[in-house]
């Protein structure tokens, strides 16, 4: 199946991705994957992120979807899952400078965020993913810059006709 009108969230937690999703009437991988069920079976952050791709690229695979889907910040640890996103609709990276982030988040443990194994602290996640999003975006948002109405805005002009 392909989403050719699919228009992929990727970003750090608190840059905005599910509340930008709902504000246009998108999914939530986070609901996709079941994420609070799948967090505690996994041992360790590579089986979370095999899980996450796994249940990601199942889901392109078996469903006709166009519109917007968040995805969870951890997405782009796995080639294989952007490569299938890659190859299903634009995604757009929402870039939000680390001081933002961590404004936002505030306590980040409360959020469910898997640290790939030697990374402990949100500005060595935020630093490791950086290269990664970039890498896969095909476009970028800097969302720090625009209110939410303006970024709905810009998601919905980006985004593929539907």
């Amino acid at each position: 199946m392909q989403y050719m009108c699919t228009t992929w969230l990727i970003g750090m937690p608190a840059s905005g991705k599910s509340t930008l999703c709902k504000a246009c009437a998108g999914i939530d991988t986070d609901d996709i994957i079941g994420l609070h069920q799948l967090l505690p079976r996994c041992l360790n952050p590579d089986e979370f992120y095999t899980a996450e791709a796994n249940a990601i690229i199942n889901f392109i695979e078996n469903n006709t979807v166009t519109g917007v889907i968040a995805t969870g910040g951890s997405v782009v640890h796995r080639k294989e899952t952007m490569s299938a996103m890659q190859n299903n609709g634009t995604i757009i990276w929402l870039y939000c400078p680390l001081e933002v982030i961590q404004k936002r988040l505030g306590d980040y443990s409360t959020r469910g965020i898997v640290m790939p194994d030697g990374i402990t602290t949100l500005e060595d996640l935020y630093h490791n993913r950086m290269g990664l999003y970039a890498k896969y975006a095909d476009i970028q948002l800097d969302t720090s810059k625009h209110s939410m109405d303006e970024c709905v805005k810009i998601i919905k002009a980006l985004a593929p006709s539907q």
